[in-house]
Parts: C-alpha cells; sequence; structure tokens
C-alpha cells in the first residue's frame, strides 16, 4: 500500500511539470518589443481662425531601440466636453476620431491633419497611437487641449506715425464681437511686420495696449503692418481677424541745431553775415536770409556745410537798415531745416 502512494505522488509531482489543456480564457498574444512603435511625444497644434492643425512626427523606433519602418496606420483620439461640463482633472473620454494610413509618410517625417469640427464654447483634447499591426500598438501620445471659441473682429483705425528710425502704431480697441455681443474675455493685441521681400513674422510679445513703437526699423525703406486681434478664453489664445496692411518709411524728421548768428557788416560789394558752425554729423549747410521792414524773409543764399559766412551783394538801395537770419539744413530728401537764428541787422 505504501508503495502505491508514493507512485500516485510522483506522478502529481511529473504532471505539475506541464501545463494542463483545458478551456478558460485566452488572452491575446502579447506583441514583441521589437515590433512596438514608441509613443508619440511631439503632438502639437496650430489654432487658426477657422481650424486647428495637429502635427506629430511618424516614430522612427520601436520600444527596444530597433529601427521602425513598418507603422500602418496613426489613430487619432478626440475628446468633447461642454463648458457647463468641463471638470480641470477629470479622466478624458477619448474616442476614435480619424484613422490615417501612415504609407503617405516616411520615418522621423511630420504628420498634419487639419480639423475643422468644432463647437464654440467646447473644451478639446486630443491624442495619437500608431499601429504597427493587429494588436501591435503604441502607448498613448503626449495630449493637447484648447477651448474653441468664435474669432474676435480685426482692429479698425490702424496709423503710423513716422519717425526717425521709429515707427509709432496705434489703432481701436476692440470690445466685440461682429454680431455685436462683448466680448468678456481678456484681449490682447499681435503686431506682424514685414519689408518688401519678406513674410508677416510677429514682432514681440502680444500687447495689451492699443499702440507699439517699432525702433528696430531702418530710415528710408518701407515696412508693412498688420494687427491681429486675440482673447484669452480660459487657458486658450483664440486668435483673431487681422486689419488691413498699413506700411510707412522711417526717415530722418530730425533737422541739425540752430546756427549762431555772430555779426553782419557792410563790405565794398555789399553786407557780409557770420556765425559759428554748428556740430551735425548730417549736416549739409546753410540757408541765408533777409527782410526789410515790414516784409518777410527772403532766401538770398545758401552755403555748404563747412561755410561760417556769407556776403550778400543784392541788397535793396531803396532801404536803409536790413536784417538777416540763417537756418541749416541736413541731407535728407527733402531735408530738414531748423529754426531761424537770432536775427541781426545792419545800416547802410
Amino acid at each position: 500500500m505504501a508503495g502505491i502512494k508514493q507512485g500516485i505522488v510522483l506522478l502529481a509531482v511529473f504532471f505539475a511539470g506541464f501545463p494542463l489543456a483545458g478551456c478558460g480564457k485566452k488572452t491575446p498574444p502579447v506583441p514583441p518589443a521589437v515590433v512596438i512603435p514608441v509613443a508619440v511625444d511631439d503632438l502639437r497644434y496650430d489654432y487658426n481662425l477657422e481650424n486647428v492643425s495637429l502635427f506629430w512626427s511618424y516614430p522612427d523606433k520601436s520600444i527596444s531601440g530597433r529601427v521602425l519602418d513598418d507603422v500602418g496606420y496613426f489613430m487619432l483620439y478626440q475628446s468633447e466636453v461642454a463648458e457647463e461640463e468641463y471638470c480641470s482633472g477629470c479622466p478624458v473620454d477619448f474616442k476614435p476620431k480619424l484613422k490615417i494610413d501612415a504609407a503617405i509618410l516616411s520615418p522621423g517625417k511630420e504628420m498634419k491633419i487639419r480639423e475643422a469640427d468644432f463647437r464654440a464654447g467646447h473644451y478639446y483634447t486630443y491624442m495619437v497611437k500608431s499601429h504597427s499591426g493587429w494588436n501591435i500598438v503604441s502607448e498613448e501620445s503626449n495630449k493637447v487641449s484648447f477651448w474653441w471659441a468664435p474669432p474676435a473682429p480685426a482692429p479698425s483705425g490702424v496709423k503710423l506715425q513716422v519717425g526717425d528710425r521709429k515707427l509709432h502704431l496705434n489703432w481701436q480697441p476692440v470690445a466685440s464681437y461682429a454680431g455685436g455681443e462683448a466680448i468678456a474675455w481678456p484681449m490682447q493685441y499681435q503686431v506682424y511686420r514685414r519689408t518688401e521681400d519678406k513674410r508677416f513674422s510677429a514682432v514681440g510679445a502680444p500687447l495689451l495696449q492699443t499702440s507699439f513703437v517699432d525702433e528696430n526699423v531702418q530710415n528710408d525703406r518701407e515696412y508693412f503692418y498688420q494687427v491681429q486681434t486675440q482673447h484669452v478664453y480660459h487657458e486658450t489664445v483664440v486668435p483673431g481677424e487681422y486689419s488691413k496692411t498699413i506700411s510707412a518709411v522711417p526717415s530722418d524728421i530730425t533737422p541739425p541745431p540752430v546756427p549762431q548768428l555772430l555779426s553782419s557788416v557792410m563790405v565794398s560789394d555789399g553786407v557780409k553775415i557770420l556765425w559759428d558752425s554748428v556740430m551735425a554729423t548730417d549736416l549739409a549747410g546753410y540757408v541765408i536770409y533777409r527782410r526789410t521792414d515790414g516784409s518777410p524773409w527772403v532766401k538770398v543764399g545758401q552755403t555748404s556745410a563747412g561755410a561760417f559766412s556769407f556776403v550778400d551783394r543784392s541788397i535793396p538801395q531803396d532801404q536803409d537798415i536790413w536784417y538777416y537770419s540763417i537756418t541749416s539744413f541736413d541731407r535728407e530728401t527733402p531735408p530738414n531745416e531748423s529754426s531761424f537764428a537770432r536775427e541781426v541787422s545792419v545800416k547802410k
């Protein structure tokens, strides 16, 4: 009897080393790590006036590090939550939105999908997975989220004031949507600029005020501007309409200093006027003016920048006293001319 018991124990031990066939539930086979794509980690979006563009890169490696070039398709998932149902920190209920054939792309390249079916006052979250075969699916990508709201209308009354190596831009504030409904969210403005041969690009950060001084410009070159409205709906910056394009050419509008007249004296061939030279890097010369009692100033001559005297040889002989003044001018076209110097007089 003891021998029989020992045999039973040995058989039990023998069969314990083998899996027993049965009719239990089977689980899907787990794909090897060499074929599972790494999760997309650069999903991002670009919010436009009427749509949102989504971007991500084709994963070029598996989770084991092997080079991967056989992703079959991408599955884009979306979550849509109305404002009254929104819950910060709550689990995201994703639903499949779009299946995209990966054959149109090569590893390392960027996918771009444009979404346009949005409802105002709703919160949207996106996520993508990569599929390289049956049950061979990557982990979830990073998530991107935003609120969708109607765009604000463009600023009106955009004007440019020209300065010396600067341009002053200002516009009217925007407080309501195109239909007249007040915008309850903070409004900001983004200035865009281009030159003749370039595309528009943002200049600085968005502004809360309705003016901007651009000092990063060169004189005598034309600059083109647009101003875009943006309002911050919850935490999402919602881009609005662009203003009409306006342009201007900054130029030197600052005249040289006013010269100082020293004296005027009678000489054998007329009246000689003397002055102190002006110190200005862009000085082009001086203009000499004369008047008589009760008459306006008349230009009687012009000199180069290096001159410090002038002889008036055309004095009217029917007068007994003459008054003189001068101005300085620069090399701009047209030139900037200074104010009149303190006048001096000379008697016949």
